[in-house]
């Protein structure tokens, strides 16, 4: 006998469901993230926003494929009746926890019916989702919670609302109090001892990469109208992040005596990032001024280190830094130039004066070839400004 073949609106429901709850995931993780006490546990969770990186993308996409012109993200009935449940009895980490394995569970069963000719493509989505969902589980933990499912029927559910929850933010990251906090640096700028250097890669691991990992969870939650493009690239610089302090904060045991939280912390990229009036001097604040300054530093520390001879793995670890950090400062680039077209507003206006609003000497010390600064997608006024400057001088 014929398998019955699952009818096109069925699977197109429940990927358009799953949309919404990867989303709703990505945002429940990101305040997570902001919540979260423990520096290592943040990092983890910014590894599990990587690996999810692009799962909306990818299932908008695949929507479009399955003939759905209905371009809105919209909310299965039911999911956040669910959700608000589950917060009012447990911790939003269990949630989180719950809403993963929950997810998982979700993909494998629709897999399991899902048709493997007509349907393949969405087949070929979902064994790959499954993979990602569990790899991504595995690295946040599991959930202590048994006995609780949310139901599976709902993200096949043809009605949908459109409304979302609004998003209640901290007005500052969580830190643990065992760690104690110190305005400014935690070292003398003109100090060339190797404690200074020390130093320097704690206040790198603690007060650049978990505060940059917080400042891209922030435009996820707060901007939530920008395109998933934009999400993805945030979540990509999160798992970035994630990546680096985990790498500064091993060879700062392993290689230099010490561990994260022996030397005080401070806010300075998040304070500078708030100073900024909306999404386009958020940007160009972290992103493309301070993410494009760490380029030319990260290069002139990496150079300093070979001509002494010293720390090789260091400087095998801030290659792959650098490498990330060109990626922020030329998707910084993208998403600022795109407000810039869409509202009609000057990039050098706003480079003017978010430098300006943060102390910072525009352009930086560093004088990068035309061509990383092409790469870079820094435009033409900014690379003839970048010259000038550098002339004068």
């Amino acid at each position: 006998m014929t398998k019955q073949i699952t009818y096109l609106n069925e699977s197109s429901n429940f990927i358009r469901g799953l949309l919404y709850a990867t989303l709703r995931l990505q945002e429940l993780k990101c305040i997570w993230l902001l919540e979260c006490e423990d520096l290592h546990h943040k990092a983890y969770i910014g590894q599990s926003l990587g690996y999810e990186k692009e799962l909306p993308l990818i299932l908008n996409r695949r929507l479009s494929e399955l003939f759905n012109v209905d371009q809105r993200i919209l909310m299965p009935i039911g999911f956040e009746e669910q959700m608000s449940y589950l917060h009012k009895q447990f911790s939003l980490p269990d949630v989180c926890k719950l809403l993963q394995k929950s997810l998982a569970s979700w993909t494998k069963k629709q897999l399991d019916k899902t048709e493997a000719v007509a349907d393949e493509p969405s087949k070929l989505l979902l064994t790959s989702i499954h993979e990602i969902l569990l790899s991504s589980y595995a690295k946040i933990g599991e959930t202590t919670l048994t006995g609780i499912d949310l139901q599976l029927g709902q993200l096949t559910n043809i009605e949908f609302k459109s409304a979302s929850p609004v998003v209640k933010l901290l007005a500052y990251p969580a830190r643990s109090d065992k760690l104690t906090y110190k305005d400014g640096q935690d070292f003398d700028e003109q100090d060339s001892s190797d404690l200074k250097l020390v130093k320097f890669i704690h206040s790198i691991a603690v007060n650049i990469e978990i505060c940059a990992m917080e400042v891209c969870a922030f435009n996820i939650l707060t901007y939530k109208s920008m395109p998933l493009d934009f999400k993805a690239d945030m979540a990509q610089q999160i798992w970035d992040e994630a990546r680096h302090f985990i790498l500064l904060a091993d060879y700062l045991e392993s290689h230099m005596g010490t561990v994260v939280g022996q030397y005080c912390y401070n806010f300075d990229v998040w304070n500078k990032h708030q100073l900024g009036d909306g999404l386009e001097e958020q940007l160009a604040i972290e992103q493309v001024i301070q993410e494009g300054d760490a380029v030319g530093n990260n290069m002139g520390l990496i150079f300093q280190l070979k001509q002494r001879g010293i720390h090789e793995k260091l400087q095998a670890i801030l290659e792959y830094i650098n490498a990330d950090e060109s990626m922020h400062t030329k998707n910084g680039n993208k998403w600022l130039n795109y407000i810039c077209q869409r509202k009609g507003l000057n990039y050098m206006d706003i480079l003017k004066t978010t430098s300006q609003k943060i102390n910072k000497k525009l352009p930086g010390k560093f004088q990068l070839h035309e061509s990383i600064y092409q790469f870079l997608e820094f435009p033409d006024e900014y690379i003839t400004y970048t010259n000038q400057a550098f002339q004068n001088n």
